[in-house]
């Protein structure tokens, strides 16, 4: 029959004058097929009854699908699937042989892929013809079937047409983060076993760091963790799909969750990483590998160790004083080695520490398996991939959603970071590729992420180039049940947000910046594009509406309420900025007319946030357990509380109003307060243990000493507009604040650093400020003509305050800029 099958198969490939059409039709499924040909006519399916007939592999590979098969035909198609052969219609599923195989068109090196997971399809005038070499392949097969029914639903028929099918890549994973957000609840990870299993992935990760409940260890676990037990119930529902569930726990760095509770504080260093000096440390971990290895059917287990900023530090100083850096994480590693192995399963760690320590590529066994990341537009795979597999390691390539610490994911940064899953599909020692979702921050709906998802599916399976527009309108067919692209087109219009400068990036900091500072009586405001901001999200409602309110949790309503969100964000500062205008201009600010106005706005903004919380607490429990929904919560309610001190600010005979324009740096990478007895004592080299002050280049987590005390770079932000707040517990002191700024031409600029302080400041390593020893200071610095080059710019501030409260403001004039964490960018 198979050879029947294939001739009937390469008859276009030859006959330029047949009824067929010829390869790479655009065929509405996702990921697309290798291959497909098309014969003139149809099968009608339309009130039609179906029956699966033969099938060669066990039954359990139509069990699954066989309640949605027989939900899509009667919906879609007002057709019966039937269990007596008497049908019109049969779907028969056969297996192909090796010896098969090699009368099939596929190019050599894929035909291992074949025969793991590859399938041949065949609508003919009469039945549905599905043949593999292997359960997976005829599951995926399956699931094609299913898309077809979905695409043509509205026509009632399929196309006649043979498609030749396999992944080209053998690992086809996806790694959720349920530890720093969300924790899915059960119905909802078992819809993603079911919607990635469409998506034709095969292995599921679930990074864990505390969020188990083990008997062993329960003490750490939130109360809505999961159990053992439930994770041996995923694992069996996962492999029904053919989807492989792989045991994660986060086993050296990001430990803080598990340390900051009492029990086991003393295991760490600096209360962020696991200590390697500790014995107690890997009698913890068995504890916790001897349940939870067992409760995954897989054959990997990752342990992750990667960004182990404070190994080295407190408690495992002198570990690594007297062995090395590089020895002591080798030493941990193969410690977990073979706790690992002596369960039969490979070991998957993180790669980042190698890279900076390559000598480790000669020393850590050849079968453990590296995860390598880069979650950028501009991977370099020579240097990020290469090092691995030329040293023989099985190596996993590792894009992700853009999803950290966002509102919504950063599809621009995301799509162009996961087309590199084409360039290692052909690398000698590549097991695959697994997309990471990371949800710390933010709010962190998968329903946003599935986007990206089935994105990374396509360049996974299918590396062919693939226009966005296409697979775009391939989505909305199969995924949102639309004709058009308008969902995809929203997506789209949401991300020009990241591109402006209060949304950059969409960060989700944005919801934390306050306007009102009740203490000082002021109001900052700064209205620099918000305007911009209130145009698109008006665009994306009109986009969304072209698909109607979908009045259930799922993509469209968690697009929906992002939007409504920044819609909100832009109401409150324009609505805001109006009234303090209309202010400035009348002078009557606190007289009760205007008081009444400005109750009335604050009514009509809080009751916009509290209908969207009611609206997030529907989506996220859809989706969600209980867990760390109240600190999303908490973002809203604080903008609440902030605005409903406006009447009382109004009130009052005299406040004051900054209004500020143009980008303000409020995220940096800065010192702790450091002690010092004088301005002389302060212009010293401070930094001077880790080099120079204008050559520095600090990384978080690191540290340095003077005087008997330990400093700490760590990540700061300011929550009030534009200002930057410094509180310290004793004076005088020094801070040090370092930042970058990436641009892509040469300009000349000029920067403003408002302060009461004393100040010296850097730029690419050049002194442009100095006014320590200055007898007169003014508050207002300007630095003009200053050179900004076209590279990534080092900006170094270093502040001298004789006041414990110490507020500055940073800014470069007239440019667009973007800025997350410490990082900025000149915008065009």
């Amino acid at each position: 029959m198979i050879k029947k099958y294939v001739i009937t198969l390469l008859v276009p490939f030859i006959f330029v004058g047949c009824s067929y059409n010829q390869d790479n039709i655009s065929l509405p499924i996702l990921p697309k097929p290798q291959s497909v040909v098309k014969k003139n006519g149809e099968l009608k399916i339309s009130k039609n009854t179906i029956t699966f007939g033969r099938n060669d592999f066990r039954f359990d590979i139509i069990a699954p699908l066989r309640n949605t098969f027989k939900t899509l035909l009667s919906d879609y198609y007002d057709a019966e699937l039937i269990n007596i052969n008497q049908s019109n219609i049969k779907i028969n599923i056969k297996k192909i042989h090796d010896r098969e195989i090699e009368n099939i068109l596929i190019p050599k090196k894929f035909v291992n892929s074949f025969k793991s997971d590859g399938y041949l399809l065949e609508v003919n005038d009469t039945s549905l013809i599905i043949e593999a070499p292997s359960e997976s392949g005829a599951f995926y097969g399956l699931q094609t079937l299913k898309q077809l029914l979905i695409a043509y639903r509205d026509k009632g028929e399929l196309p006649l047409l043979k498609i030749v099918d396999y992944p080209q890549l053998k690992f086809r994973g996806l790694m959720d983060d349920i530890s720093r957000g969300p924790i899915p609840n059960m119905d909802y990870m078992k819809y993603q076993i079911r919607r990635l299993s469409e998506l034709k992935y095969n292995y599921l990760t679930y990074y864990i760091e505390n969020v188990v409940k083990t008997k062993s260890h329960p003490e750490f676990a939130p109360a809505d963790a999961l159990t053992i037990d439930e994770i041996r119930e995923l694992s069996v529902y996962a492999k029904k799909y053919y989807i492989t569930l792989i045991g994660n726990f986060q086993s050296f760095g990001h430990f803080e969750k598990i340390l900051s509770h009492p029990e086991y504080a003393h295991l760490g260093v600096r209360g962020k990483l696991l200590n390697p000096a500790k014995e107690e440390s890997y009698k913890f971990l068995s504890d916790i590998y001897s349940e939870l290895i067992p409760a995954f059917d897989s054959p990997y287990f990752i342990v992750n160790c990667d960004e182990t900023f404070d190994l080295g530090k407190g408690s495992s100083k002198a570990l690594v004083d007297s062995l090395g850096y590089a020895e002591v994480y080798k030493m941990h590693i193969l410690r977990l080695y073979e706790i690992v192995k002596s369960y039969n399963k490979k070991m998957v760690i993180w790669g980042d520490v190698i890279l900076k320590y390559p000598q480790l590529l000669d020393e850590l066994p050849k079968d453990i398996i590296i995860g390598t990341w880069d979650y950028s537009q501009d991977v370099n795979i020579k240097e990020l991939v290469d090092p691995f597999v030329d040293n023989g390691f099985q190596t996993i390539f590792v894009p992700g959603v853009l999803n950290s610490r966002r509102l919504f994911p950063d599809y621009n940064t995301t799509l162009k970071n996961i087309d590199f899953i084409k360039d290692i599909k052909d690398k000698e020692h590549i097991l695959g590729a697994m997309l990471s979702i990371w949800d710390d921050g933010g709010f962190a709906f998968f329903s946003n992420d599935w986007y990206g998802v089935a994105y990374a599916s396509q360049n996974a399976w299918n590396s062919k180039n693939i226009l966005i527009k296409e697979f775009d309108n391939l989505y909305c067919k199969n995924f949102i049940l639309s004709n058009n692209s308008s969902f995809t087109s929203a997506i789209h219009q949401l991300n020009k947000l990241s591109m402006l400068i209060p949304t950059y990036l969409m960060n989700y900091k944005v919801l934390k910046i306050i306007s009102i500072d009740e203490k000082a009586s002021m109001i900052n405001i700064n209205l620099t594009e918000w305007n911009q901001v209130k145009v698109i999200t008006s665009k994306v409602d009109s986009l969304l509406e072209k698909i109607g309110r979908i009045n259930k949790p799922g993509e469209v309503e968690s697009l929906q309420f992002i939007n409504d969100l920044y819609s909100t964000l832009a109401k409150e500062k324009l609505g805001l900025g109006n009234i303090i205008d209309e202010c400035k201009q009348t002078e009557n600010c606190s007289k009760p007319e205007k008081v009444n106005e400005v109750k009335e706005y604050v009514k009509l903004i809080s009751g916009k946030y509290k209908d969207l919380l009611d609206k997030l607490d529907k989506l996220w429990l859809y989706e969600n357990r209980d867990y760390y929904l109240k600190n999303v919560r908490a973002l809203i309610q604080d903008r609440i509380e902030n605005i409903n001190l406006l009447p009382e600010i109004f009130a009052r005979k005299s406040f004051k109003v900054n209004s500020y324009k143009g980008k303000y740096f409020t995220e940096w990478l800065a010192t702790n307060p450091i002690r010092v007895s004088s301005i002389k004592d302060a212009h010293e080299n401070l930094l001077k243990e880790i080099g120079n002050e204008n050559t520095v280049r600090p990384q978080v987590a690191s540290e340095f000493e003077l005087n008997g005390y330990t400093y700490r770079w760590r990540r700061i932000d300011s929550r009030i507009e534009s200002v930057n707040n410094i509180q310290s517990d004793f004076v005088p002191f020094v801070e040090y604040f370092y930042a970058t700024i990436s641009n892509d031409t040469l300009r000349n600029v000029e920067i403003i650093l408002s302060s009461i302080a004393r100040a010296k400041v850097w730029l690419n390593d050049k002194v442009i400020l100095d006014d320590f020893l200055e007898e007169n200071i003014k508050k207002a610095k300007e630095i003009k003509n200053i050179k900004l080059l076209n590279k990534k710019n080092t900006l170094m501030i270093k502040l001298f305050s004789e006041k414990p409260n110490l507020d500055f403001l940073f800014s470069i004039k007239n440019l667009r800029i973007g800025g997350r964490k410490n990082k900025y960018k000149v915008l065009k």
